[in-house]
């Protein structure tokens, strides 16, 4: 009897032996099979938008950027401008072609290497609903002898302003209802000096698969069958949120000039800047936001956001003039959009034509 009881119980604790192995491969090859390893899939696509860098604008004070591609990856090369105040220059993947979504992934893995870069920038553009663009940024923290690094997407964070731009609470979104990734832009590295200059070689761009449930569970199921009645109880680390904004460096403005004056010189030099803010103004030049907003609704006729959109516009403008345009994308970040298709949409609302059309017409009246 005692035997039989005995063979009963080796019986049964193989056989959930058997089911957890069973279960840890199983999840090893399903995170394996459903990871979207971005640099090899991008070349199976023919339908995704080309890569490209950009910088703050097309003038001859600007950031240089330049990329090439390597057999297994990119390599970016920058100089920082020594003459704006924003100086900066990335390089853009767009990966719209491969449906990833937030809902299905939750890690970014990027295989980066730097010789100088102490804080690189990583920013996701996502399309929403109703063809809004939202933009998320993280960061990497650049460790010696380290060239691999895991960021959780649940740590990308939108900035503020963009609420307030669309008019939407952060209760107003559906948690983890994301739309699909459109781009992956990463960033020279803002801790470093003007003038200086750096080269980035990425060989590894790796979205995975959202199984923290599963992992949690087989991890269940090992614990059930090593001590057989003893449950752990396992809480996922839950890092805290932070919001990261961009410094912007204060102008010399003369304390004799006009509120106004002093206002639009201060966005003169700095819509660039995509996390441009009433609340970044009021800061460098002394006046609350209110008097901000009611000062320039006296001189303009528009609110904050409109003035903004105005001036990034009239700039994309200048650009597109000029002929020295390789891409609508480039113009976007170049003038503080986080997205091409967020500067497509203000730039057809303010001119009623989109970017491309009015390049057409500029086009058609010189023939004419």
């Amino acid at each position: 009897m005692h035997l039989l009881l005995k063979n009963k119980y080796i019986a049964l604790i193989i056989s959930i032996l058997c089911v957890n192995i069973v279960l840890f491969f199983g999840l090893f090859f399903y995170e394996y099979f459903t990871r979207v390893d971005v640099i090899s899939d991008l070349k199976n696509y023919k339908n995704c938008y080309p890569i490209g860098a950009y910088k703050e604008n097309f003038s001859d004070s600007a950031s240089l950027s330049h990329y090439k591609p390597l057999k297994n990856g990119y390599e970016f090369s920058f100089t920082k401008s020594t003459q704006l105040l924003h100086s900066f220059a990335a390089i853009y993947i767009p990966i719209a072609c491969l449906n990833i979504s937030f809902t299905k992934h939750n890690k970014l893995t990027i295989k980066i290497e730097s010789q100088k870069a102490k804080r690189i920038p990583v920013l996701l553009s996502m399309k929403y609903q109703n063809n809004l663009d939202r933009y998320l940024t993280s960061f990497i923290d650049i460790k010696k002898n380290v060239s691999s690094y895991e960021l959780n997407i649940a740590d990308f964070q939108t900035p503020a302003e963009w609420f307030e731009h669309n008019n939407l609470s952060f209760n107003e979104l559906p948690p983890h209802q994301f739309q699909n990734i459109q781009t992956i832009s990463i960033e020279s590295c803002h801790l470093l000096p003007k003038g200086e200059s750096d080269v980035y070689k990425i060989t590894r761009l790796t979205f995975k698969k959202n199984i923290q449930f599963e992992t949690y569970f087989a991890l269940f199921l090992s614990a059930l069958a090593s001590i057989f009645l003893i449950i752990y109880y396992l809480k996922p680390f839950q890092s805290k949120e932070k919001i990261i904004h961009i410094p912007i460096v204060p102008l010399n403005i003369s304390e004799k000039a006009s509120a106004i004056d002093k206002i639009s010189i201060f966005i003169a030099h700095n819509y660039s800047n995509p996390d441009l803010n009433l609340q970044i103004i009021q800061k460098e030049i002394g006046l609350n936001a209110q008097e901000i907003s009611k000062e320039i609704k006296k001189k303009y006729d528009l609110t904050f956001p409109q003035y903004l959109n105005k001036v990034r516009i009239e700039e994309a403008k200048r650009i597109l003039k000029t002929k020295k345009v390789e891409s609508i994308a480039e113009i976007a970040y170049t003038v503080g959009f986080n997205s091409p298709n967020n500067f497509n949409r203000v730039f057809k609302n303010i001119e009623n034509c989109t970017p491309k059309e009015y390049i057409q017409n500029i086009n058609n009246e010189q023939i004419t």
